[in-house]
């Protein structure tokens, strides 16, 4: 549920469990299990966020080679398509 972020939404997860308890659909025990998949949730969330943050942007020579061209190369396509250009 974590790493599909459309389908998890804690709000919805929060607003069920009010209703959960203001109509006693479920019992308390039912009721605690589901809160404890939301912070299990929230952790994860947390983990994968910190995760994203650590690994920083993709090196260009990851990113394939055509990209990696164009990237490295844009100086020499530029004085090739403006051969008069002084820098």
């Amino acid at each position: 549920m974590a790493k599909e972020g459309r389908s998890y939404d804690r709000s919805h997860f929060d607003k069920a469990v009010s209703i959960f308890r203001r109509f006693g659909l479920k019992n308390e025990d039912e009721i605690q299990k589901i809160e404890n998949l939301i912070e299990q949730v929230e952790s994860r969330l947390k983990a994968m966020n910190e995760e994203e943050e650590e690994l920083g942007d993709i090196p260009d020579e990851f990113l394939g080679f055509f990209f990696f061209f164009i990237h490295c190369f844009s100086i020499i396509l530029f004085i090739i398509s403006f051969p008069h250009f002084s820098f």
